[in-house]
């Protein structure tokens, strides 16, 4: 029997840990794809195929066009006057000398305005092909075209891409009329020594290269000769590609507003002014080239860029020379002013005396509108995916059929991307397919042929205002008709993936109440339990039909049948509970329905103070703040009540300092500057904090698992395990403040950091990780040994107050375990004492409990409390739902050279090392409170989806670019975290994993004295 009973035992472990394995692959699987579903419902490529070509009415005004793009340069950097050395003798002069005085009296300038993400790819992607490109696209590689696009490049002649290995060939890449020379990727290098201005020097010099008729060894590999290449150079519609990358390794390197990044600029200043006197000499000044100057993204004050932020989107646009208005000599300079390109953003109206310039010649575009206004020039109509307005503010108003021709072939060809629109959407929109009267066209768009039909008919009849205006008009009804159908079925995606979100909660609450046992359709009777079954596959397959008939994506096949799989999981297993007593585990929980109901509420709404926290850093404060005082309250009332606990009112008022220590951090301001001093005050109270664990609690043996062992050779015969550990740990500890100190002391001197310094870095962030390992199996050893390692290469990513504030998340970590211990054995001694005698605490034994318990209600605020703390990791420093917000100078301690996965793994590392800090503590809190870990992990991920659930609505595609890029960032990261909980849960579970379960029971014996 005993056998019997001891096989089936097993066979139900096997049982349980297969289910529950099976539902984390699942949830990671089902998480991963309602992260995809944002770009389905919010951001499905706005690319149509086949759409009808449309030409260009009017002669060209420029042979060449010329686009430079300076890679992270803003708007207020290039534009900004500078101080004289002698203010009282010498007047302000420009930064860009050239440029300004090209913006100020020789053509036209602006700001123009990018969309997140502010990166290269999709920066160069707006302004050549006019369109913004898919997000998702950049999860497919940053060097190949995730779709195929027209773009400028494509529609010239011959073209020139000279820059950067990381752009050029997006737009060169087999293209046969197409040329490119890229400089090594070993050029790319962030390191402060770096010249980086080298990088945009050697592009100037290889276009003039190209200008005398040079012939690059792999151009003359590919058949070119210098009688073609001068043929090509005398052609029309030549475009030239000038990426500047100089500027984006100087901002990252030294952030935009050093002195080394204002160089860069006059070093592309310079190169402009003698780039324009070789195209003249080449070209025997025929003013048939057109110069385009601008920026694929800004840059912030960290030296980052990625956000919404309006200094990562705000770029410069300086265009000048043939069939350019020059707004500020023309006699007709009312005709040329356009009130669609209003200054506006960050720096409007125009800071006239910071920037020498007047804002009513200033014009401002979107950056998609570069690529229509660069192709009218040339001739032209714009690229086939184009959705930019062309900005006829720019076009010379002395050629008024340019300008009028330019708005009409704008407007042709955004309604033919209209017209494919109307058809694609008609035949795959469900809304129109469910829909009595179908597809519901633009109503703005009625008479849509009508009015192009105008427009062209007032240019013909020498009209042309009002042909532009009409056009104009015209291209921003098709702009928004395309949107409307581009969102056509966004509603009712919406409502689908929220009931995903909503079943999969249920699924996991049905889980907790069966404990993990198996459903059995006999429980509950095989009739209504086939009449389930059948009434979810008829509704199944009628969505699978409707979704074949309309061709509908492989996922939107799993956003309408999961709704009815989790439904038909729920009332299977909550009929379950009901007739065969399946919840007995959780109603029989101590805890009353009213005090459920009370967690159930507290719960909903820190998770809505949580999402609140997304929008502003300082919630953590205040929470933290709350949390302290609250702490204090109870401290003191435990404190004076007589059924109360005097050690587990100290530890209360241990972890209300910890939980103040927290608070200043998430008000500090993100924008770091380099301060190692701060960083070696971070590593002090690290090892402090450690010094103090070991040798003034380790000795009060606080979890019942640390006992002296017998050591002749110790004071007192008697010394705890680990201290030749820590030694080492604390050691190596300073070690990294040392290789801090000397990293940021020579990129302050603008010294070359040496190789083996950077050794030194990835030596000790790998040798410390494996160290925790070897601490003794004790609940406060193993976490203090951890929390030294990771304070090692924390450090080393540390830039500013990062390392202090990792000290003070591990002190309030460490109050965590030590408070719940506490409480933990006072809820023991007040079960246990009948008829309240537990005011003698004398007659008090306390047992480990060995065994794992299910959770109950009260185990909630476990979950709850990690999951502050692990977005409180998130924040402490940064702001996770901005990319630009890490500090990339973090990684310099590791390496300087230009490697965008490399780097960007670390800056991932840098947010995961106090992240699975706090998973080490909650792991080791649940052996302390013998729970399942999978229950308490179950609880988290419910709480998380109720958080991603607001965000999911919180998505936008409207209003500043800051808002939709934050919105995008805030349910994406949530999603991740949702996911990527088990990595950190995984990591802490090596560390964790020999602790033992060590619960606490206590027996009562009222024969001892008292």
């Amino acid at each position: 029997r005993k056998a019997r009973a001891s096989g089936g035992v097993s066979r139900a472990m096997i049982s349980s840990q297969t289910r529950q394995t099976r539902l984390v692959v699942f949830g990671v699987a089902l998480h991963a794809l309602l992260i995809y579903a944002m770009f389905d419902v919010h951001f499905l490529t706005p690319l149509v195929h086949d759409i009808e070509p449309t030409i260009a009415d009017f002669a060209a005004p420029a042979s060449r066009l010329v686009i430079i793009v300076a890679d992270g340069l803003r708007g207020d950097r290039l534009f900004e006057m500078e101080d004289a050395s002698d203010p009282d003798t010498t007047p302000r002069t420009p930064r860009a000398p050239f440029l300004h005085g090209i913006a100020e009296s020789h053509g036209r300038w602006g700001i123009s305005h990018a969309r997140p993400p502010t990166e290269s790819r999709p920066g160069h992607v707006a302004l050549l092909a006019g369109f913004y490109e898919d997000p998702s696209a950049i999860t497919k590689g940053w060097q190949a075209n995730a779709v195929e696009f027209d773009h400028l490049l494509n529609q010239s002649s011959s073209s020139w891409a000279l820059g950067a290995p990381s752009v050029v060939p997006l737009f060169a890449k087999n293209i046969k009329h197409v040329r490119h020379r890229m400089y090594g990727p070993e050029l790319e290098d962030f390191a402060a020594s770096s010249d980086h201005a080298a990088l945009d020097t050697w592009v100037f010099d290889a276009t003039r290269d190209v200008l005398i008729g040079n012939v690059s060894l792999d151009e003359f590999e590919n058949g070119a000769t210098i009688e073609k290449e001068a043929s090509a150079l005398q052609g029309h519609r030549v475009v030239f590609l000038l990426h500047l990358l100089g500027l984006d390794s100087a901002g990252h390197a030294h952030k935009p507003a050093g002195d080394a990044y204002a160089r860069n600029v006059k070093v592309v200043d310079d190169g402009v002014r003698e780039l324009v006197a070789a195209f003249e000499k080449r070209f025997a000044s025929d003013n048939r080239t057109t110069f385009v100057f601008t920026a694929d993204h800004g840059m912030s004050a960290r030296g980052a860029h990625g956000d919404g932020d309006p200094e990562c989107t705000e770029t410069p646009l300086v265009v000048w020379g043939a069939g350019i208005a020059v707004a500020a000599a023309d006699a007709d300079a009312a005709a040329a002013a356009d009130p669609a390109c209003a200054s506006r953003g960050k720096n409007a109206p125009t800071p006239e005396q910071a920037w020498g310039l007047s804002d009513k010649n200033r014009c401002d575009v979107d950056q998609a509108d570069v690529a229509s206004l660069c192709a009218s020039v040339l001739g032209m109509p714009p690229p086939l995916h184009n959705t930019g307005l062309v900005p006829v503010a720019y076009l010379d108003p002395h050629l008024p059929q340019l300008r009028s021709g330019a708005a009409v072939a704008n407007a042709a060809q955004l309604l033919a991307v209209y017209r494919r629109k109307t058809i694609v959407t008609a035949s795959k929109s469900l809304r129109a397919f469910l829909a009595p009267n179908g597809l519901k066209p633009y109503g703005p768009l009625a008479l849509a042929d009508e009015t192009l039909a105008a427009a062209k008919g007032a240019r013909e009849a020498g009209n042309h205002d009002a042909a532009i205006a009409v056009a104009q008009t015209l291209a921003r009804d098709c702009v928004d008709g395309t949107n409307y159908l581009h969102l056509y079925d966004r509603w009712l995606l919406m409502g689908v993936i929220t009931s995903c979100f909503v079943g999969w909660i249920g699924v996991l609450c049905a889980e907790l109440c069966l404990g993990g046992a198996e459903l059995s359709s006999g429980e509950i009777g095989k009739g209504r339990s086939r009449v389930l079954d059948f009434v979810a596959l008829v509704v199944s397959c009628a969505a699978c039909f409707v979704l074949a008939l309309r061709q509908a994506p492989v996922t939107y096949y799993a956003y309408f049948n999961l709704p009815v799989l989790f439904a038909r999981h729920c009332w299977h297993a909550f009929a379950r509970t009901k007739t065969a007593g399946g919840a007995k585990k959780i109603t029989k929980t101590p805890t009353r329905h009213a005090q459920r109901l009370l967690v159930l509420l507290v719960t909903a709404a820190l998770t809505q103070t949580l999402c609140r926290a997304f929008h502003d850093r300082a919630v953590f404060t205040g929470l933290f703040a709350v949390t302290a005082a609250w702490l204090l309250v109870w401290a003191t009332w435990t404190a004076a009540t007589l059924r109360g606990d005097r050690a587990a009112s100290a530890a209360a008022l241990v972890a209300a300092l910890g939980a103040g220590a927290l608070a200043p951090f998430t008000s500090f301001s993100i924008d770091l500057e380099a301060n190692p001093g701060l960083i070696l005050v971070g590593v002090a109270c690290t090892a402090a904090i450690a010094t103090f664990a070991h040798f003034a609690l380790r000795p009060l043996d606080l979890f019942g698992d640390d006992p002296s062992d017998e050591d002749g050779f110790a004071a007192g015969g008697k010394r705890r395990p680990g201290y030749a550990l820590l030694v080492v740990q604390l050691s190596l500890l300073w070690c990294a403040g040392l290789v801090v100190l000397t990293v940021d002391s020579l990129r302050g001197a603008m010294a070359s950091i040496p190789g083996w310094l950077h050794l030194c870095a990835w030596v000790l962030a790998s040798g410390a990780a494996p160290l925790p390992l070897l601490s003794p199996n004790r609940t406060l050893p193993r976490f203090v040994s951890v929390f030294l390692a990771c304070a090692t290469a924390y450090a080393l990513f540390s830039v500013s107050y990062e390392s202090l504030f990792y000290a003070a998340l591990g002190a309030a970590c460490l109050a965590w375990l030590v408070l719940e211990r506490f409480v933990q054995k006072m809820r023991a001694v007040q079960g246990s004492f009948p008829g309240g005698g537990h005011k003698n605490k004398k007659n008090v034994d306390f047992e480990r409990v060995a065994a794992r318990r299910g959770a109950n209600v009260g185990d909630a605020r476990h979950a709850v409390v990690f999951l502050t703390l692990i977005n409180a990791a998130f924040f402490g420093t940064g702001n996770i739902a901005s990319v630009a917000s890490f500090e990339i100078s973090s990684v310099y301690r590791f390496t300087t050279k230009f490697n965008p996965f490399l780097m960007g793994g670390l800056l991932v590392l840098k947010v995961l090392i106090p992240m699975t800090t706090v998973a080490v503590a909650f792991l080791a809190l649940l052996k302390l409170q013998a729970v399942r870990t999978f229950q308490l992990y179950l609880i988290f991920i419910a709480l998380s989806d109720a958080m991603a659930i607001t965000f999911w609505f919180q998505v936008t595609t409207t209003g500043s670019w800051q808002d939709i890029g934050m919105s995008i960032s805030r349910y994406a990261l949530m999603g991740t975290q949702v996911v990527t909980v088990l990595v950190f849960l995984g990591l802490a579970d090596m560390y964790t994993r020999a602790l033992p379960v060590n619960g606490v029971r206590a027996s009562v014996d009222l024969k001892k004295k008292r």
